[in-house]
């Protein structure tokens, strides 16, 4: 019998004899010593390595492929937070801007009603005021005296009428502003009394028609001089005759400038 033959016989009978001086070392792999079968499992297990590694390839690409989409998908979240984060910025900052825009407004219109506030207390207190040197007596402090007198010096020597109303006020007035006229060099004389023709109020400085120009410019430098002291004086406008009854003082004949002291 060939050897190979009686090896695989031996197999196959379990006969595990000595041979030759040698023992025999059956495996407990299956086929394993049956050569179709080895050679059948070497070729199952090279396909098998052949798979594993085409396996392995694709795991790998796989795997790439897994680990660039997990950074695209890291990426994205981390955008939507930043995108979240800054919507969420900007809302607060729009909030904060409203706020601010809102107490802005809202100290516009306090400030808005206090200087409405202010206005018509201003507005009060000079119709106060107002009302008050309407209702004080007309006076003159020595300064816009002693002003009025200077004013009045460097139109002197003239003649001038004056025409006093009766109440007190005026009289007193009137008596103040005589007595600058002759301290300042005038020729004064004039009536207190009431004037059954017209009704003057304030002041009126009139000068007779056809009168020299020395004279037209002593009748406006005396209404200035009085407006000066902030006393209610009109003209100078022509002299209208008038019918006045009262007690005289003084010289007024021949008098080209006549003061008119109505009530104020």
């Amino acid at each position: 019998m060939h050897p190979i033959g009686e090896l695989e016989a031996r197999q196959k009978t379990g006969d595990h004899s000595d041979h030759g001086g040698e023992r025999v070392v059956v495996s407990w792999w299956p086929r394993w010593d049956s050569i179709d079968d080895t050679a059948r499992w070497s070729q199952i297990y090279f396909w098998i390595g052949i798979v594993a590694l085409f396996v392995l390839g694709a795991s790998e690409v796989l795997s790439h492929r897994y680990g660039n989409r997990k950074d695209e998908l890291v990426a994205a979240s981390e955008k939507r937070l930043a995108d979240d984060r800054a919507a969420k910025d900007k809302q607060h900052e729009d909030d904060v801007a409203k706020q601010r825009k809102e107490a802005d407004a809202r100290v516009a219109e306090v400030s808005s009603h206090a200087e409405q506030a202010n206005n018509a207390l201003k507005e009060e207190r000079d119709a106060r005021m107002q009302l008050e040197a309407r209702l004080a007596p007309r006076a003159l402090t020595p300064e816009q005296h002693a002003d009025l007198v200077a004013r009045l010096r460097r139109i002197e020597g003239h003649k001038i009428k004056i025409l006093i109303s009766p109440d007190p006020e005026s009289t007193t007035i009137g008596n103040v502003i005589s007595k600058a006229l002759i301290a300042a060099g005038w020729d004064v004389g004039g009536m207190i009394g009431t004037s059954y023709t017209r009704s003057i109020t304030g002041m009126l400085v009139e000068v007779v028609p056809g009168a020299d120009e020395s004279t037209v410019v002593a009748a406006r430098g005396l209404a200035e001089a009085l407006r000066a002291q902030g006393l209610a004086a009109m003209g100078p406008a022509p002299l209208q005759l008038g019918n006045f009854l009262g007690t005289p003082f003084g010289s007024a004949e021949g008098a080209a400038i006549q003061l008119t002291i109505g009530n104020k």
